[in-house]
This record gives structure tokens, C-alpha cells and sequence, in this order.
């Protein structure tokens, strides 16, 4: 299985906050951006 629970798409503000907060929550976050 992956070794990741959720992939945030965009790395502004909302994007970081969100990989933030989940990843904070135990989940396992990668941050993609282009």
C-alpha cells in the first residue's frame, strides 16, 4: 500500500493550511505543486 493517506494539490495558503491540519490529525500528507 502506499505510505501516504492524502496528496494536497496546490501549495498556497489553503493547500499548506490543510496539509497542516490533517497531518496533525495523524494522516499522512504530500504536497504537490506545479
Amino acid at each position: 500500500m502506499s505510505d501516504v493517506d492524502v496528496i494536497v494539490i496546490g501549495s498556497g495558503v489553503s493547500g499548506l493550511s490543510c496539509a497542516t491540519e490533517l497531518a496533525r490529525a495523524g494522516k499522512r500528507v504530500q504536497v504537490w505543486t506545479a
